[in-house]
This record gives structure tokens, C-alpha cells and sequence, in this order.
């Protein structure tokens, strides 16, 4: 009776172990993990700059067609300034930070 007691325990130890690790692992399969890339563009005003002159200039950095330029895109441009600057008259010389992913 003993033994088979010790040989159900044993075979129910072993189940239990082999059952945990196969969860662990399906565990490890499920964890995905992602990454995102943020970059910032500084943009300078320069003399004679608008903000049409600003969003080309723009793309021109981030690697896109400066004449795929839209009016959406000149309009965003101009807010996200006018939020940074307070105020919606450019300035020679006043740097402003640009998120990539804003454009993309």
C-alpha cells in the first residue's frame, strides 16, 4: 500500500512539474514586446521663412517629397508653433521642436 501510494505521489509530482514548465514556456511565447522610435527635429527660422517655406524644408529633413507638401501639413506645422511659441508671428532666429512621428 505504501509503495503505492509513493508511486501516485511521485507520477503526480512529475505531472505537475512537467504541466508548469509547459505553461512557463507558453508564457514566454505569448510576452511580445515592442519598440518605438521618437525623433525630434529643432527647426531654426530663417530670414524670409514662412510656414509653406518651413513644412518644405521639413520634409526635406525627414526624408519625404517637399512638394507632396499640403495645406493640412502647413496648417499642423503652424499649431504645433503657435502652442510652443504662443504667439503665431515667426521670428528670425527662434528654434522649435518638431516630433518626427507628428508627420509620418
Amino acid at each position: 500500500m505504501k509503495k503505492l501510494f509513493f508511486v501516485f505521489l511521485t507520477s503526480t509530482l512529475l505531472f505537475l512539474s512537467i504541466s508548469h514548465s509547459t505553461n512557463a514556456n507558453n508564457e514566454k511565447r505569448i510576452i511580445k514586446t515592442n519598440t518605438v522610435k521618437v525623433e525630434q527635429i529643432i527647426m531654426t527660422i530663417q530670414y524670409g521663412d514662412g510656414f509653406f517655406t518651413l513644412t518644405r524644408r521639413l520634409f526635406t529633413a525627414i526624408g519625404l517629397d517637399p512638394t507632396s507638401v499640403t495645406w493640412n501639413h502647413v496648417l499642423l506645422l503652424k499649431t504645433i508653433y503657435e502652442e510652443q511659441k504662443g504667439y503665431e508671428t515667426l521670428k528670425v532666429g527662434e528654434k522649435f521642436v518638431i516630433l518626427k512621428s507628428d508627420f509620418i
